[in-house]
């Protein structure tokens, strides 16, 4: 829960995956391959997906590194790349609270870490309906929880960190945005967020 006290926000910036929408390597991945999470995690190269999603390597170089460990015979990257292409979907009702907050006086934002994929979720989920912008890690090159990111952010909205309420799945990146004056709230589903932002006269009980 926000503290009370602090002003309304002007702006409300979202992380996409697993606030916003379904992280398919979480789920549908796992799946394609016939493993579990933790297999899956085995296998890939973490540092390849941060420097594809910092920008520093693109969709080619990333592929090739994708994997740290051979993968299942037959599987290459363009196969995994495909499965998470096709599988981007909203996480519980948050496409109607997003509808909801559309109507609202908030303006809404992403603040997220992922890749250029992240154009094909705008397009298949009509993202541009909800969001006025997009601060995204592959274009900026920083990484929530750098400070650096939530900067850019601002830069870009115009709107002073006291006025920003920030919403993650995870807590390093929600206490990073207090730590920089912004309001910040753990997100735990579409229903709490609701109830939080009908708290904070965002949304109408």
């Amino acid at each position: 829960m926000l503290p009370s006290g602090m002003p309304l926000p002007t702006v409300l910036a979202l992380d996409l995956m697993d606030t916003v929408v379904r992280d398919p390597i979480f789920n549908e991945v796992p799946r394609r391959l016939h493993c579990t999470q933790a297999q899956l995690f085995q296998l890939l190269d973490g540092q390849a997906w941060v420097d594809f999603e910092t920008g520093a390597i693109d969709e080619e170089a990333y592929l090739a590194r994708m994997f740290s460990r051979p993968p299942p015979p037959g599987v290459v990257g363009a196969d995994l790349r495909d499965t998470i292409l096709a599988s981007y979907r909203f996480v519980e009702k948050m496409d109607s609270l997003l509808a909801e907050l559309h109507r609202g006086s908030a303006r809404l934002w992403v603040l997220s870490n992922y890749s250029p994929w992240v154009e094909r979720m705008r397009l298949d989920l009509q993202l541009d309906r909800f969001f006025e912008g997009y601060v995204v890690s592959c274009v900026t090159g920083y990484r929530k929880p750098d400070p650096r990111a939530y900067g850019c952010l601002t830069a870009q909205t115009v709107a002073p960190p006291e006025r920003t309420l920030f919403v993650d799945d995870r807590q390093q990146n929600v206490d990073a945005a207090r730590s920089l004056g912004m309001q910040a709230a753990l997100f735990e589903g579409a229903d709490r967020l609701r109830a939080e932002l009908v708290r904070l006269g965002l949304l109408e009980g």
